[in-house]
């Protein structure tokens, strides 16, 4: 008797604190919730990556910004049943305090 093994996509999600403030930005272009605020970086994890380094490269990527993987804090994890795209989800969040560039 075989089990099917869930599934499910993982993204990773960036807090980008200076002080009290939080980074967001404007999602434009994306298909996905385009007009809405998100968090400052966010993606997809890619095959042999762990979570901090797929946090790392979004953050090099999106906003063009260097963090070491020791500044990556882990928040938080959610899991998603998107009801408009019949995606589910497995969310990761990390709080970025130190960063450069």
């Amino acid at each position: 008797m075989s089990k099917e093994r869930f599934t499910s996509r993982v993204a990773v999600f960036a807090i980008i604190r200076q002080g009290d403030e939080i980074l967001l930005q404007k999602r434009v272009n994306t298909g996905y919730k385009d007009g809405f605020y998100d968090l400052g970086a966010a993606g997809h994890l890619e095959k042999s990556e762990s979570l901090q380094m797929a946090m790392q490269r979004e953050i090099q990527e999106e906003l063009g910004i260097d963090v070491a993987l020791e500044d990556i804090e882990f928040s938080s994890i959610v899991h998603k049943n998107d009801i408009e795209t019949k995606l589910e989800y497995i969310n990761t969040y990390f709080v970025i305090k130190k960063y450069g560039g």
